[in-house]
């Protein structure tokens, strides 16, 4: 019976995790084409109206600083529907207010949702519940908020053309809200030892095996002072940066290759559907051999293409790009699957919480910088070469943080910290 009810509680967690990463990041991808509408019906500029995304990215950063101090103190059933409430506060005030002040404040509110109860939530719990097949359900949650941007995202906006931003509003905010609440009141666990049970190949954690280490017990505190960490997160800084610098940026580097608006938009449809095959590429790569040698190879792959991207030109050389770009995707999921493998799951909340904050700051970062090179060279090409470039060196930094040399360290210091 007690294996019956962990596979159960471990594979509901798992759907809901992926149905909740889908619902959040695939709305947060949906809401570009909510920007010009919405500075239409607020009468604003479309500049003014993309600050929704600045305070929503504010509130999604601090949030997953605190999200394993929430995940702690408050029950996942309490915490995750309580953010499918706020999630449509954004979505409300678009509909229903006529100042952009207050779609700021709801902007705000919608940032906290998602990121308290978006894919760092969904990491941490799956990293909770599992330990075998860790990195393919990982990959399960990029596929899910692809999947969204192909298939929804169009939709959205046709619908948008049709009814209009405050009708299409309401229902986008009160329809994922109750899938969000109910998902997580029927689906979702808390911490397996709430139940007295162990992950889904816990043996295998203990005994080494697949590339994962026994878990420590040091406290977070600890953790921070100990270097292994912080050349993991430093890695997740430049990989998103990387990754967000080109995606965020694609349609004009597209058009730079002297592809027109449409052809442009062709070429994300590619990435979208690459993506699909990617991220599980890279999951079942970490499951297989390990997180060091998958990175390494999607790493190299990404490096590469990007260099080549310097190179490539016309319609042909932008569907290359956008077939193979995708390898990068893993940046989003690199530093779950790597701060486990050095100091184990009892902290995973805080880590990946730490984690998805670094992304948060890589990719405030990302777009400007591609931007800002390309405002000063009128060209893409510096972008793209020093983007290359530091792949390599955040692959390095993730072997630093990873290798044989940091889990002594942390098994070291946890001998001094038990004294």
């Amino acid at each position: 019976m007690e294996v019956f009810t962990l596979n159960t509680r471990a594979r509901n967690t798992a759907i809901g995790s992926i149905l909740i990463t889908t619902l959040y990041m695939g709305s947060y991808g949906s809401l570009a084409v909510y920007l010009v509408p919405v500075s239409q019906a607020f009468h604003v500029s479309v500049g003014e109206a993309t600050l929704i995304f600045t305070f929503g990215s504010m509130a999604s950063f601090t949030s997953a600083l605190f999200l394993g101090r929430m995940l702690k103190k408050f029950a996942v059933k309490l915490l995750i529907p309580l953010t499918g409430i706020l999630f449509t506060a954004l979505f409300l005030s678009i509909a229903f207010s006529r100042s952009i002040v207050v779609v700021y404040v709801g902007a705000l509110l919608y940032g906290f949702a998602s990121g308290t109860g978006g894919i760092a939530f969904a990491q941490t719990a799956i990293t909770w519940w599992f330990v075998k097949d860790r990195g393919k359900l990982f990959s399960y949650l990029s596929i899910g908020t692809a999947l969204f941007g192909l298939l929804l995202v169009p939709l959205i906006a046709q619908m948008i053309t049709i009814y209009g931003v405050r009708v299409v509003a309401i229902y986008q905010g009160f329809l994922i809200s109750g899938m969000v609440i109910l998902i997580g009141l029927f689906l979702l666990s808390e911490h397996p030892d709430t139940y007295g049970l162990k992950p889904i190949g816990y043996m295998d954690e203990q005994k080494g095996y697949n590339d994962v280490q026994s878990g420590t017990n040091l406290t977070v505190n600890q953790i921070l002072r100990i270097p292994a960490f912080w050349l993991i997160i430093f890695s997740v800084v430049i990989m998103i940066i990387v990754f967000t610098g080109f995606i965020n940026n694609a349609s004009a580097i597209y058009q730079s290759k002297g592809l027109d608006a449409v052809a442009a938009a062709f070429c994300i449809s590619i990435y979208n559907a690459g993506r699909i095959v990617w991220s599980p590429f890279y999951g079942i790569l970490v499951d297989k051999f390990g997180v060091r040698l998958a990175t390494i190879v999607c790493g190299s792959i990404g490096a590469i293409i990007l260099l080549l991207a310097t190179l490539l030109s016309g319609f042909t050389g932008a569907v290359i790009i956008a077939s193979m770009i995708g390898s990068l995707s893993f940046a989003g999921m690199l530093g779950a699957v790597s701060l486990p493998r050095v100091f184990g799951s009892k902290e995973a909340g805080n880590l990946i919480g730490f984690s998805n904050a670094a992304g948060s700051v890589g990719a405030m970062i990302g777009a400007p910088t591609a931007g800002f090179i390309f405002d000063a060279t009128n060209s893409y090409t510096g972008f793209l070469f020093f983007a290359g470039i530091a792949v390599p060196f955040a692959v390095f930094l993730m072997l630093s943080g990873t290798g044989k040399k940091a889990v002594e360290t942390v098994k070291l210091r946890e001998a001094q910290y038990s004294h």
